[in-house]
């Protein structure tokens, strides 16, 4: 008769086991899980991830349903556990996770996100500028803007000179520098739905002209001035019309030693930034010897009416490897500004070979 109590002793410990489980899967007390989540910044119209990071006492995987609040006014998400949603405005919205187990409790955890850009569907500006042909020292030098927006306007501009000056907010501002050197300008744009776009160039500004190593020859009418560079090392060199502005017709750019050739016929028809490289005998690229390198403006011919030309000039700056010659064809003599060696501007450059 001892077996019968026995074996009920053994059914209430089975019952017992059973009862505890170990996965969140039996029959006890269910508890609750605890909501979490990561997510952000974000940037408007890009897609931003979240990821879950919520738990169950009674084991993570009797989490069953998840649903996700963007607090942009966007339908909710269901049931992803590592979702990505896309904002449309820039702002704070506090996103929101609920998560529900398979016994019916629920946890909640709320997050304020950070969106940042501009307007959804915009394309930001393009920032552009020209970079301008001479600058000198203390000397107004021009920047003109060239900036697009493909969906809108250019709202603002701010220019960065590079030289410690404070911004220029002009669209086309003037600029004076107090010293020669390169200078890493930026020009910062701004669009009508806030996007900005930026952009850097060199400019290299120059120091003032001095007179020196230049000469003047002939007669009026069509003089010739003369300017002498020294050559150090063999070299090729290149001559670029960096800028032009005749007050004569028919200027002429033209090498005169080592060995005699046309540079630049009627300087001003051509466009700025041509460039000629100095020839031998067959047409190749003459490699210099040390000695000198004569470059001379031959004088145009003024306009019917207009006043009777003036001497020529030219004035020399640099050294070995790189000059800028500024000639003036004296057009209009006399007249404010003038001369100002602004006529034909060269810069010339030596490759050592």
């Amino acid at each position: 008769m001892r077996s019968i109590p026995l074996m009920a002793a053994t059914t209430v410990i089975l019952a017992a086991a059973w009862a505890c489980g170990d996965s969140g899967s039996g029959t006890g007390p269910n508890a609750d899980p605890v909501a979490d989540f990561t997510g952000g910044p974000c940037t408007v119209a890009v897609a931003c991830s979240f990821a879950d990071l919520s738990t169950d006492p009674d084991g993570n995987n009797t989490i069953t349903t998840r649903t996700w609040n963007w607090g942009d006014g966007s339908p909710q998400e269901s049931n992803l556990a590592n979702p990505t949603h896309t904002f449309q405005t820039a702002g704070t919205p506090t996103v929101t996770l609920t998560v529900t187990d398979n016994g019916g409790k629920s946890s909640t955890k709320s997050l304020p996100v950070t969106v940042s850009g501009g307007s959804t569907g915009n394309t930001p500006p393009v920032a552009s500028f020209v970079v301008p042909s001479t600058c000198q020292v203390n000397s107004a030098c021009s920047f003109t803007d060239g900036s697009t927006d493909p969906d809108g306007t250019i709202a603002s501009w701010s220019w960065n000179f590079g030289d410690g000056t404070a911004a220029d907010v002009n669209q086309n501002p003037t600029h004076t520098f107090a010293a020669a050197g390169p200078y890493q300008v930026a020009l910062t744009v701004t669009d009508d739905d806030g996007a900005t776009n930026a952009i850097t160039q060199q400019v290299t500004v120059n120091s003032t002209p001095q007179a020196g190593n230049c000469g003047v020859s002939g007669t009026a009418p069509n003089m010739d001035v003369t300017c002498e560079l020294s050559i150090t090392r063999a070299s090729t060199v290149t001559l670029t019309l960096t800028s032009s502005s005749c007050q004569l017709a028919g200027n002429n750019v033209v090498v005169a030693q080592p060995i005699s050739q046309n540079v630049f016929f009627n300087a001003c028809a051509l466009p700025a930034h041509s460039t000629y490289t100095v020839k031998d005998v067959n047409g190749a690229p003459l490699v210099l010897q040390p000695g000198n390198l004569r470059v001379r403006l031959h004088q145009g011919t003024a306009s019917v009416g207009s006043p009777t030309p003036g001497t020529p000039a030219g004035k020399l700056d640099g050294g070995y490897p790189n000059w800028t010659i500024n000639f003036d064809d004296g057009g209009t003599p006399g007249i404010q500004g003038e001369p100002d060696f602004n006529d034909v501007v060269l810069s010339v450059t030596a490759t050592p070979q």
